[in-house]
This record gives C-alpha cells, structure tokens and sequence, in this order.
C-alpha cells in the first residue's frame, strides 16, 4: 500500500540500503515498496548500464527483506530545459520537441524520432533486466505539455509533414498555430494527432518493458490535462494495456511540496479526483504521489505528510507513493521519523483503503463536460485555454460541511455546475442536464441563456454586479427561520446575476436590496428554485456560491434547497457552523458506508453534529488517525442518523463507517 521512491545516488548504495532496510523493520507496515529510479537525463548507454548493475544488487537486498521494487523511468520525453543541469550527451542528433508556435524545447524530444524511440527502448531494457521490477512507473513528463521553454505538441518539422499528410493540409506552422488557436474542427486534429502519436509510443513502451521483464506491468504517472481531451487521455491508458497484456496503474499528482498551507492539499484532492474520474475503471490502482520536494526538513513534516496521506486515501485512493527521500540532503535518520509516523497511522490508513476499493464518493457531481476543448472563450488569453478543463472551479462549499466529489459513479447524482463548465457544454450536455437536479450560479444560467437554451427554464438570468447589495430570504419553506433575514458577500465576489422569473413556476428564495443608491437591480431575485421543460428543478443563487465564506443560514437555504429538487440525495453534510471537510462514500446500493470528516481550522473542534442519510448499518465505529475507535453518538430516525463525533484536532480527521 505504501511505496517509497529513491533516486539518484543513494539507491545504488549499499549501506543505504541495508539501513533503509533496517529502519522499515522497526516501524512495521511503513512502507510496502520501493521504487528504484532510472539516471536523470539522457547520459550515454553505458552510464545507465553501470547503474543499473548497481540498482540490480540494491533490488535484491530489498526482495530479500520482503520489500515489492517496482522501476520509476524517470524521463521519458523529458521534462524541460532544467534538465539541462544533468548528462544529456546520449541523445545528441535527436530530434527535439517543438511545440505548434515553433519553440523548440533542447531536453526533450520528439516521441516519433527513431533516435530518441531506439534510446529509450534500450534504457527500459537495460533497467527491467538488471532489477525485473514489479510495475514499471512512467513518469509525468510523458506528455504533450510543459516541456519548458516549449509548449503544446510535438509540431517539429517531421511532426508537420505528418500532420499535413494526415489531414490534406498545406499548413505551414505559423497558418497551423492560428487555426488551431481559432477553427475546433484544427482543435479535434490537433488534438488527434497528437493524442495518437503519445498512444503509439505508451503502447511501443509498454511492449519493451514486459519483452525485458515478463512479469512486471505498466503504471503512468500524470497531472491534470496530459492530453487535450478526456477520451485522448483515457486511449493513453488503454494503449499502456493493450502493450503490456495487463491493467495498468494510476499515480496522479499536482505539486504541492511544502506544508506551509494546508488548504493547497485541498486544491491538490481535487485536481487528484478529477483526474481519477476520467479513468474510473480503467486501472487497478489509485496511488497518488506526495511529492516533498526538495526533501529538506523545513519544508514537509512527517504530520503534514500524514494529514496529505489520510486526505487521498479518504477521497478515494488506495495506495500511495512519496516522493520524500530522493535528494541527500538530510541524513536517514532524519527520514526515519517518516516511517515511524507511517507506522502509527497505518490501521487508519488500511480502513480509508478498504472503503475506496469498495465504494464510491458521494455528494455533489461536480458536471464537466466531455468535449470542454470545443468551447470558444471570451478574451482567450493565450490562444490554449480551450485546452484547460474547468475542472478546477466550484469546489470552495466543501470547506462549510458540503461535499462535493468527481465521481461519475453516484447513482441518481445531484449536479452542480459553474460557468465555465456551462460554456463548454453542447446540446447534449445541456438537455441531458435539463432532466437532473441541478445546484448553479446565477452566471451560469446566465451563460446558458444566452448560448440559445433559455426556453428550457421557467427562469432566466443576467450578470449584475453585487457590490452594493444584499439578499433578503423569502418566507419559501427552504429558508426556514430565516424568512426576513439577509445576508451579502459582495465585498468578496461582487460579479453576481439578477433571476427573472419567466413563467411563474420559479420559486422565488431571496430577493436583492440596497441600502444607498439603489442600482436598477434591487428588488430582483436573488436566489431560486428553477423548473425545467423536462420536469426537473435547479437550485440558482445569484451572489457567487463558490465559496465557503457564507453564512450560516445561507449554507442552511443551500442544503434545503438542494433537498428540495434533489429528494434528499445528499448523502451527508454537517449540521452546525464548523469549518470541515465532509467526504461520505457509497455503495452500489446507494447506502452511506463511510463519512471522513476534516477539520479545516487551527483549533480542536467539539460537538460536530452529521447528518447521515441512508446509513449502510446501525453499527456505528468513528476512527482516528492514531489507530483508535470508539462508539460515537448516534441518534437513527427514519431514513437517517444523526452523528455526534469526538473532539477533532486541528487539520485532523475522523471517520464514521456504517455496518
């Protein structure tokens, strides 16, 4: 379950390794497997061939320990031009990267050139022979992007003629970079050569790895976008598959290398969960890498990597890889504090495991739709952003007590979907979402609007800056003791939208006011419950509700109002004005099996209160960190419980699992 990634020097010691060896046998279930890293760079043959004797004899002190090696290819394309600090003599006269701009890219290279093919080929073999790994890992580099200085591509001079020969195209690069800026029909060739190009190599690389060491498989490390579009990233991971004859692993990442701040883990869970979302059922693992860089003691505390750990495995990992021990520059003993936190938490860490091999996350969809490459964006900064799936937007309720999750598993799913998302839908997406209960901003609404689709709502909507004003919420039964009340964040998010009420079927919740001069939308609606042409109702609020900076009667229409057109699909969320993270997992059987709670602030917090509906059981155990469990509170009412937990330490957990 817990794997350690050495690098450069260290791993081709001996004594290292029997020390590292004997530091995993004092702190039981610590650490699980090793990998062993190619030479950074791109040296000559016979530099790799040394170290790899030398890796040889490393991987078999650790198989005799019982320790799993897998192999960490550590460049493949090449990661950019800090690269240039390392031997990268080997690939001299090979064909470099160069993006459709033209920026060539000196330490990384084409993924057609036979040089460069014939050099890797030979490195993986060379490595697979001397330590017949377990998995082989491809690292993150093996991508169509951020080859630094260079761009989007491979488009050097071979890749044009390929492309125009593919596509009856007369393209120089300068007429191709501005159609595949402007014109989606060059954005889906674009994209498809690419895609296909990446997927002859994964599928060449994988068939090299087993051909060397028959037993091992394929596991691919990746950020967020390796490839411009979901199905191209999802052929990448069939292609590794079909090369190798077996499943094929996931280690998704997104920085984060310090613990400075804590709520940069919570962007990084996200990016994490998109990603697995795109590749649901394709891998037989999920192990995320934590990345500590640059190794040192004042960057990642072993609690921080901790809490970093318990955060992915409770939003659905099951295993996981550190990055914390590649550079010497803090001794072993020191490293050793790590294995001995690892110890400690492993019985809760083997139960988050457990509970996301067997269920599914739970809460509110976020919707992002498949072809988001096609949109057209206003102001396009850069000519790519087309290229960048809003994934990353709307998840700012999680930390008031709401979930929200990726999963494309949730049976019967409540939605909620941004503006950004809502540009890049198609018709679709829009009519498929039409029959959905769906959770939006009014900007949202707005966007869909005015793309044409406005006759599917009782509703309609206009951006309006909230600066000046205030939302009053109605005596709707959703607002509950909060009829007459107000509340307004426009200080923080004054871009908003005014809802017009077409067809009298819109459940007015709140209504805007101004206390000075009033613009001309006070007295417009603020918040409402929207019917749609195929029956089924969204939930519009007008002020920004990305955010977890919100009142708590505003959280409290929120939650109502997405009972309301949902039927009580929230699986979980909490009930009083604590700053937490809420992560319930499901079952098949559209039962709660599991809820992490996370204490997002710097102090204990008591009497956290949850609402569980559908329980998979009356068998309440609530588990720490520190590996205990006690019975927590439970009061069960007809379709639910409602959960008092223990005192929750700061940036720390607890579960509650269902039996």
């Amino acid at each position: 379950m817990l794997t350690q990634r050495l690098g450069f020097e260290n791993q081709k010691d001996e004594n290292y390794i029997k020390e590292l060896i004997r530091i995993i046998g004092r702190n039981p279930g610590s650490c699980d497997e090793i990998w062993l890293a190619t030479d950074y760079g791109f040296p000559p043959l016979g530099k790799h061939r040394e170290s790899a004797s030398l890796l040889g004899k490393s991987a078999e002190l650790l198989k005799a320990a019982g320790i799993r090696v897998s192999l960490q290819i550590s460049n493949t394309i090449g990661h950019g031009d800090y690269m240039g600090v390392r031997d990268c003599s080997g690939l001299d006269g090979a064909e470099r990267f160069t993006d459709v701009d033209g920026v060539r890219a000196e330490y990384s290279f084409c993924w057609h050139g036979t040089r460069f093919r014939e050099y890797l080929a030979e490195v993986i073999r060379i490595y697979c022979a001397a330590i017949m790994p377990h998995r082989v890992w491809i690292d993150d580099d093996f991508r169509y992007d951020n080859h630094s200085p260079a761009g989007k591509g491979c488009m050097c001079d071979s890749c044009l003629k390929r492309f125009n020969k593919r596509y009856g195209t007369l393209y120089d690069r300068q007429a191709l970079s501005s159609a595949v800026r402007n014109d989606p029909r060059r954005r889906k060739d674009f994209s498809e050569f690419i895609t296909d190009g990446l997927c002859e190599t994964a599928e060449f690389i994988a068939r090299t790895a087993v051909s060397a060491s028959p037993g091992c498989s394929i596991g691919y490390q990746h950020g967020v976008g390796w490839l411009p579009t979901e199905s191209g990233c999802r052929k990448l991971f069939e292609a590794f598959e079909k090369g190798s004859g077996k499943s094929v692993g996931t280690r998704p990442g997104a920085g984060t290398y310090n613990d400075l701040d804590p709520s940069d883990m919570i962007r990084k869970l996200d990016s994490i969960g998109y990603q697995c979302s795109v590749t649901a059922g394709m891998t037989d693992e999920v192990r995320p890498e934590i990345e500590n860089f640059p190794h040192v003691a004042f960057g990642k505390s072993p609690a921080g990597t901790c809490y970093e750990t318990s955060l992915y495995l409770a939003g659905g990992a099951d295993a996981m890889s550190y990055a914390t021990m590649m550079y010497g520059f803090e001794p072993l003993s020191w490293h050793g504090e790590f294995f001995r936190a690892f110890s400690l938490h492993r019985r809760y860490w083997e139960i988050l495991s457990g509970l996301s091999r067997t269920t599914s996350g739970s809460g509110i969809v976020h919707y992002i739709p498949e072809d988001a490459w096609k949109r057209h964006i206003p102001g396009n900064r850069n000519g790519y952003d087309w290229a960048e799936i809003p994934w990353y937007t709307g998840n700012g309720i999680r930390r008031c007590g709401i979930p929200v999750t990726f999963d494309r598993n949730v049976p019967e799913p409540l939605y909620m979907l941004t503006a950004e998302c809502a540009e890049a839908m198609s018709a679709e997406d829009v009519n498929y979402l039409s029959g959905k209960p769906v959770f939006c901003g009014g900007d949202a609404l707005a966007v869909l609007c005015n793309r044409g689709f406005g006759n599917l709502f009782s509703a309609s909507a206009e951006m309006c800056d909230t600066l000046l004003l205030y939302e009053t919420y109605s005596d709707h039964p959703v607002n509950g003791e909060a009829a007459g009340r107000r509340w307004e964040n426009g200080l923080l998010h004054r871009e908003g939208a005014v809802i017009y009420d077409r067809t009298g079927e819109t459940g007015i919740l709140g209504t805007y006011g101004c206390d000075g001069n009033a613009p001309g939308t006070a007295g417009g609606i603020s918040s409402a419950t929207v019917k749609t042409s195929s029956g089924a109702e969204w939930y519009v609020t007008g002020q920004y509700p990305w955010t977890p900076i919100i009142s708590h009667e505003k959280r409290g229409q929120m939650i109502r109002a997405l009972d309301r057109i949902s039927g009580r699909r929230l699986s979980a969320y909490s009930k009083g004005r604590h700053e937490v993270l809420v992560l319930p997992r499901e079952n098949r059987e559209k039962q709660t099996v599991s809820v992490t709670v996370l204490n997002t602030t710097v102090g204990t917090a008591n009497g956290i209160l949850l609402d569980v509906r559908r329980p998979a059981g009356r068998n309440v155990t609530a588990y720490l960190p520190d590996g205990n469990n006690m019975r927590p509170g439970a009061v069960f009412y007809d379709g639910g419980a409602e959960i008092a937990l223990p005192a929750v330490q700061a940036w720390n957990f607890c579960t509650v699992v269902f039996e």
